[in-house]
């Protein structure tokens, strides 16, 4: 920070102290520090309710009444309406600003390092492997440095645990270890990497190195442009799910996700800061649990967290996330408001927003992927992070990195300039922040660094590297100590005269250094570091290396720290075309398989991040058989290497004739006329059915599955047979039907002869009946082409008094209850009458019936089918009514 108490490293890096809002639970007055400081104690209000109106206006008083004012010392309290007064903790954090970022140039003075009273580490002072260059900012979790490796002189973060803190908290201290280890583990390319966990028992300091990042933040370039394009928020939010994704395999839930937390470099690469510090799903620690004390940010809240942040889980933030992409998009937050109260307020009242009314520019699927992100309940978001990069992927395709990297980089050149992508000329430590973020802060004034101080120590702290080089760096023809320098030299041949010159980078690098235009010495650093002398003045260096990007600097000597500069490799493309669902393998030279993933419905995948080598490609699938290819990059560029499917050996017995059909799936593999009596058939691994057909014989079928089965029988015997029908009245009324059930019976009337062709052999049943005819019913075997004809009887003639029921057939919604009482009858009575229960076969029929209305009554006691009723049947003298019973199963 400044002198004047602004920071202007606030805007330029999100490495967070926490990812969610936390503070330290004191009591007490405020620490006597006489820099601006920030008490808050904060809860989230509950759901507004119907039947209290008057706790919620109460509630809403208590939050508006005690808003930030503006100035250095802001004091809020945030109170749930059924808190009781002075009964929570009060929550209080101080944050005291910085002093200002010491120069590293050379001084012909030399001063005593700066000491703060407040501090943990001076400036200048060492730990572990480190120099600390100044304290970030301070927070309830520790402190955050700016340090620099002694060896390496790289940069890095350091944050630092409290002293107190740990020694009152033992489970504090493990918790603080424990993550930072599980952060460790954490590797991933768009993460802020954790590099180490160090603990200094001589002074009691426990501490968390991390990656230094050199880009800013998308805050930045939300404050400078509005609002990204479609494509620039689709790459940014899918680099996000993917470092998600990552912590999502350790259980660990960010919490804070924001446009704050989200960081770039001026290379183009998005990285989420803090992630494996984030709380784990399954975490019981109150630290991070505390009753009334809320995590998050309000504006990108989901209403669970919002209720009780100890039970949430990835969803919580895939909603955090959705509201980010949707100010992105638009420029503002879904639930604007002017307090906490009025945010959350909305939040559990008002509906979903679209973004498109903000911004018609959205397209309708990349609307409707933020609104479900945004549903207020968790089981109608996406549920995982793969749900959701798989839906990012329906909507923009994958993209390359390096085209993914320029859509970041043109995003931050449009809205920071040019200097914001500009690669820094030196490694030299700039504390300053860069000067495309300095110009935009300079109208910002003291009040807006009170407020900057306290939001570093409610949202985090933020790191910057790698500012352009001051005008005093820039090159400048010096000649060495008034001596002309001598004519090219190699690395065999080096300077005698001047000083140390410490250069490390890739192996095998050539270097060039060039002054006044000429080139004064080159060679190869062939172990990846060179210690050169060079005399004093001002040098441009150039390192190259065939297969990596060029890099150019001004450097000089002296030296102030040694030069490490890493060259990046030149990255290619490889376009793959193979059989959909195999999984993709590449490795490079000697080394271990790496699974890159697995090929969609389209046949198609992009290889990218490839650099120049000899890669061997391994492609494996169910089924099909593997495949090996060399790949020579960047020579290749594209192949297709479709994989080839492992056939299998099935023998089928068959008889001869028999047309035969092989399917599986939606595929037929064989549909032709077997000759022989045997057939071995050649088939891709799965499941399959096999039909025969041959005239005379039952159709058959089998189901067979292949490697697990080898051979098959579908030889068919003959057993169809022809039955030729005829009865000795016209117009009968015929049914047959199996004994067995398995055919569905033929109803219809028989006028002369009826012929039936191709039955299985069985038992069968004729039944028939006439008006004037006595019933007939036969149950016979087929075995054999017969013909049969049917004897029907004349009935006996009814006096002209009397008529009868005939009950012709039964029918129910069970069909195995239909097919047993054909096959075994059932038990009737007329209702309302002293008859007895009497067992039949159908049809059957009650003769000597007065005229007038009957109820027929049927029983199966055998399947507990007890006296169910028929529809009513008028009975006329002379006549014989037909009825037809319906039983019902419940």
């Amino acid at each position: 920070m400044t002198k004047s108490g602004k920071n202007p490293e606030i805007d330029a890096q999100g490495v967070s102290e926490e990812f969610h809002t936390e503070m330290t639970m004191v009591p007490g007055a405020p620490p006597q520090d006489s820099g601006p400081h920030t008490e808050m104690t904060i809860t989230p209000p509950s759901e507004p309710s119907k039947d209290s109106p008057d706790t919620a206006e109460k509630e809403k008083q208590v939050l508006e009444n005690q808003e930030s004012p503006k100035g250095s010392n802001t004091e809020m309290t945030m109170a749930g309406p059924s808190a009781p007064k002075d009964s929570e903790p009060h929550t209080e954090m101080t944050m005291t600003p910085s002093a200002e970022p010491k120069d590293s140039r050379p001084s012909e003075k030399k001063t005593a390092p700066t000491v703060h009273d407040s501090y943990m580490l001076k400036d200048g002072e060492v730990l572990g492997k480190y120099i600390i260059e100044g304290r970030l900012g301070k927070g309830g979790m520790g402190e955050i440095y700016l340090a620099k490796h002694d060896t390496l002189g790289v940069l890095r973060a350091i944050k630092v645990l409290p002293k107190d803190i740990a020694a009152k908290n033992s489970q504090f201290l493990t918790r603080f270890i424990r993550e930072a280890k599980t952060a460790c583990e954490i590797r991933h390319s768009n993460v802020v990497n954790v590099m180490d966990v160090e603990t200094d028992d001589a002074r009691g300091l426990s501490y968390i190195v991390m990656e230094y990042v050199d880009g800013g933040t998308v805050r930045n370039l939300l404050k400078a442009a509005k609002r990204l394009t479609e494509e620039q928020a689709l790459v940014i939010i899918e680099a996000v799910c993917e470092a998600l994704a990552a912590a999502e395999e350790y259980g660990i839930v960010h919490r804070d996700i924001k446009p704050d937390n989200i960081m770039l470099t001026r290379r183009g690469d998005v990285k989420l800061a803090d992630l494996g510090i984030a709380k784990s799903v399954d975490e019981e620690d109150v630290c991070l649990t505390r009753t009334n004390v809320m995590m998050g940010t309000p504006a990108y809240l989901s209403p669970e967290q919002a209720r009780d942040a100890k039970h949430v889980d990835i969803r919580a933030d895939i909603y955090s996330l959705g509201a980010t992409f949707y100010e992105m998009l638009t420029g503002q937050v879904p639930y604007p408001g002017s307090s906490t109260y009025d945010i959350l307020s909305k939040l559990f009242s008002d509906p979903v927003p679209d973004p498109r009314a903000l911004n018609p520019e959205i397209t309708p699927g990349t609307a409707k992927l933020i609104m479900k992100m945004l549903d207020k309940e968790a089981n109608n978001r996406y549920q995982n992070m793969a749900e959701l990069l798989s839906a990012l992927g329906k909507i923009s395709p994958r993209r390359p990195v390096t085209e993914s990297q320029k859509l970041v980089r043109n995003a931050m050149e449009g809205a920071l300039g040019t200097d914001a992508v500009s690669s820094p000329s030196s490694l030299s430590t700039f504390r300053e922040a860069p000067h495309f973020l300095r110009k935009k802060r300079k109208r910002l004034g003291l009040a807006a660094g009170a407020v900057a101080v306290a939001v570093l120590g409610i949202a985090g702290f933020f790191l910057f590297r790698g500012s352009p080089p001051r005008p005093e760096d820039r090159p400048a023809a010096v000649q060495a100590a008034g001596k002309t320098l001598p004519p090219k030299e190699t690395a065999a041949q080096p300077f005698t005269e001047g000083f140390p010159f410490k250069l490390t980078t890739t192996p095998g690098a050539k270097y060039e250094l060039i002054q006044d235009g000429k080139t004064v010495w080159e060679g190869i650093v062939r172990e990846g570091f060179s210690n050169l002398r060079l005399p004093q003045g001002s040098y441009r260096l150039k390192l190259s290396l065939d297969g990596y990007l060029s890099a150019e600097m001004t450097v000089e000597s002296p030296q102030k720290e040694s030069l490490e500069r890493l060259l990046l490799p030149v990255e290619y493309n490889f376009a793959l075309t193979t059989t959909p669902g195999t999984l993709v393998e590449i490795k490079k030279g000697q080394s271990a398989w790496k699974e890159y993933g697995l090929v969609g419905t389209s046949g198609k995948i992009v290889l990218s991040g490839l650099v120049r080598a000899v890669y061997t490609l391994r492609l494996t699938c169910p089924d099909y058989v593997e495949r090996e290819e060399l790949l020579t990059i960047p020579q290749n560029k594209s192949g297709n290497y479709p994989l080839s499917r492992v056939l299998y050996e099935f023998d089928l017995s068959v008889t001869p004739g028999t047309s035969l059909t092989v399917t599986g799936g939606d595929k037929t593999f064989f549909n032709e006329k077997v000759k022989d009596r045997s057939l071995r058939l050649r088939l891709p691994g799965g499941e399959y059915k096999a039909v025969a057909r041959l005239s005379g014989y039952a159709a058959r079928e089998i189901l067979f599955a292949v490697p697990k089965d080898k051979d098959g029988d579908i030889a068919q015997d003959k057993n169809n047979f022809d039955l030729r029908l005829s009865a000795n009245v016209n117009k009968v009324r015929l049914e047959l039907s199996r004994e067995d059930g398995k055919m569905t019976p033929v109803t219809e009337y028989l006028t002369g002869i009826r012929s039936f062709k191709d039955l299985p052999g069985g038992n069968y049943i004729i039944t028939a009946s006439c008006d004037g005819y006595e019933n007939y019913r036969e149950v016979f075997t087929l075995a054999r082409d017969q013909s049969k004809v049917i004897t029907l009887l004349k009935a006996e003639k009814m006096d002209g008094s009397t008529g009868g029921i005939t009950i012709s057939s039964v029918k129910s919604n069970s069909g195995e209850l239909e097919k047993y009482i054909l096959r075994n009858g059932a038990e009737v009575k007329l209702k309302n009458t002293d008859a007895a229960w009497k067992p039949v076969r159908f049809p059957y029929t009650m003769k000597g019936l007065s005229p007038g209305e009957y109820t027929v009554l049927m029983r199966v006691r055998e399947k507990g089918i007890r006296g169910q009723e028929s529809e009513p049947v008028n009975v006329r003298a002379g006549t014989v009514s037909d009825c037809v019973m319906t039983i019902v199963t419940f």
